[in-house]
C-alpha cells in the first residue's frame, strides 16, 4: 500500500494506491485514526490499485461512520467506482447511503 497524506487546506486529503489488503490494513487504520483525532474532515482519493479485499471495505464503511459520527465529512474520490466494482461481491456496494450518512457522501455508494 502507499500512503500519501496532504495536510495543506481546510481539509486533509489522504491518498491510498497499491495493494488495499489485510497486510497493510492496520497501517491504514493508525492514518485513519491519527487523522480523526485532529477532528477535521476527511478527503480519501483512491489512486491505482493492485488489489483489495474485504478489510478494505470494512475500514472504509467504518471511517465513514465514525467521522459523520462526529459531524465531520469523509469524501472518497478518484478511482471509488473502480474499486466498488471490484469489491462488488463483497457486499458493502451501496445504491444509497446507511442511516447514518447525514452528508450523503457514503464510501460504498457509487458516483454517478
Amino acid at each position: 500500500m502507499n500512503l500519501h497524506f496532504s495536510g495543506e487546506g481546510a481539509v486533509p486529503k489522504l491518498t491510498v494506491s497499491g495493494s488495499l489488503t489485510v497486510e497493510y490494513a492496520s497501517e491504514l487504520l493508525e492514518n485513519l485514526k491519527n487523522i480523526n483525532a485532529n477532528g477535521t474532515d476527511l478527503h480519501l482519493e483512491i489512486g491505482e490499485v493492485d488489489s483489495v479485499d474485504m478489510t478494505f471495505f470494512q475500514l472504509m464503511c467504518s471511517a465513514h461512520r465514525t467521522f459523520t459520527g462526529g459531524d465531520r465529512k469523509f469524501i472518497v474520490t478518484g478511482r471509488k467506482n473502480e474499486l466498488l466494482e471490484r469489491g462488488a461481491k463483497t457486499g458493502f456496494r451501496r445504491h444509497k447511503g446507511c442511516s447514518k450518512d447525514k452528508f450523503g457522501t457514503c464510501a460504498m455508494v457509487m458516483e454517478n
